[in-house]
């Protein structure tokens, strides 16, 4: 079996920001996680307009629980997540986070972790993974789910989309021109109608 990369972006997180407003780091998220999920990978703009989320990666629940405030507005602890992965995750949690420690063992940290290194595709775009806490993770997470799968194939589309946009800008010879600028429209529109297909459906229970 084939085994294809999970992403191909690494997740580079701003040092030393703060805010007492939590809503105030949705821009820096948005950036430091490149507009995609932390734990599925899924590219922001196919919820549209669904807004991703605001993840805390040691649970709310259990950092009220143990008196460990902090922990809401620690940019530390936010990490950028899709409705479905969030909702999912919920408040499940393993380990001690001791005076405000960012641990929660039942999943990888997306920001310490290269997830390339605990997951990969197959050649259906199914999210996979060798590692048995990364196992783990695929039924905690749901991280199997053909939903995954089809966002992984939208951004094979728009990736596309992007490169023969950039060549037909840069393309000079008018018949070159003409060519890209057609291949342009055919994938714009599937691509639209793809999207179109996933937003109607995500929270449909046969399309997970």
């Amino acid at each position: 079996m084939i085994k294809y990369r999970f992403k191909e972006h690494k997740i580079n997180k701003s040092e030393n920001i703060h805010f007492d407003n939590i809503n105030e780091y949705s821009p820096y998220l948005k950036k430091d996680f490149n507009n995609h999920c932390c734990y599925c990978n899924t590219l922001d703009e196919l919820v549209a307009p669904l807004p991703f989320e605001k993840d805390h990666f040691v649970p709310r629940a259990v950092f009220e629980k143990n008196n460990c405030l902090s922990l809401d507005n620690d940019y530390k602890n936010l990490m950028y997540s899709c409705p479905k992965c969030n909702g999912t995750k919920g408040k499940k949690h393993s380990g001690n986070i001791g005076k405000g420690e960012v641990v929660n063992d039942c999943f990888y940290n997306p920001v310490e972790v290269d997830y390339n290194s605990i997951f990969y595709r197959n050649e259906y775009g199914i999210i996979q993974s060798d590692d048995e806490k990364g196992k783990q993770m695929l039924k905690d997470l749901r991280l199997y789910r053909k939903l995954h799968a089809f966002a992984y194939v939208l951004e094979k589309y728009k990736t596309t989309k992007d490169i023969l946009d950039q060549k037909y800008e840069q393309e000079e010879n008018k018949n070159k021109k003409q060519v890209y600028e057609k291949a342009l429209f055919n994938i714009q529109r599937k691509y639209i109608e793809l999207t179109k297909i996933y937003c109607s459906n995500y929270y449909s229970k046969e399309f997970n």
